[in-house]
């Protein structure tokens, strides 16, 4: 008896609930109605456009010579010399890693970030895998044939 009580109880403050809810809404409702109704358009003028300049990926101005592959505990590792061919500091260069297996098959993509680049400049760099948690870690860094290393973007 109890239990059909409480029940009971839950029931009618689920009902109450509810119905405040509703009540919220619609009057929510009204009032957004009312503010649209008297909201004017305004139509831009060429003064309020602004245009954005065109960034160009200058990714083509860099370039990356493959040193190796290695292997840590959190999977493949890949050394490369990057260099900056552009005559423009580079704050932020984006280096991605694709691997393939021996059919030739793309079969895992690494990334990398690199800081402060100025023209003219070399790093050497080191592309992490991080493969720890993955389910497939271990049939990805087996099935390892290849790798191309190149930089995906410049800022």
């Amino acid at each position: 008896m109890e239990y059909l009580k409480k029940g009971a109880m839950g029931f009618v403050f689920g009902i109450g609930f509810s119905l405040a809810v509703v009540l919220v809404l619609l009057l929510s409702n009204r009032v957004l109605e009312r503010n649209l109704d008297t909201a004017e358009i305004i139509e831009p003028t060429k003064e309020d456009i602004v245009v954005m300049p065109q960034m160009k990926n200058w990714a083509s101005e860099f370039s990356i010579e493959d040193r190796g592959m290695t292997f840590s505990s959190f999977g493949p590792e890949f050394m490369a010399t990057l260099t900056n061919h552009s005559e423009k500091k580079a704050t932020w260069v984006f280096v991605k890693t694709d691997l393939f297996n021996e059919a030739g098959d793309f079969i895992y993509q690494c990334e990398g970030s690199e800081n402060q680049i100025a023209p003219g400049a070399s790093r050497n760099i080191k592309v992490r895998c991080n493969l720890s948690g993955h389910p497939s870690a271990r049939e990805i860094a087996d099935a390892i044939s290849s790798h191309k290393t190149f930089v995906a973007d410049v800022h």
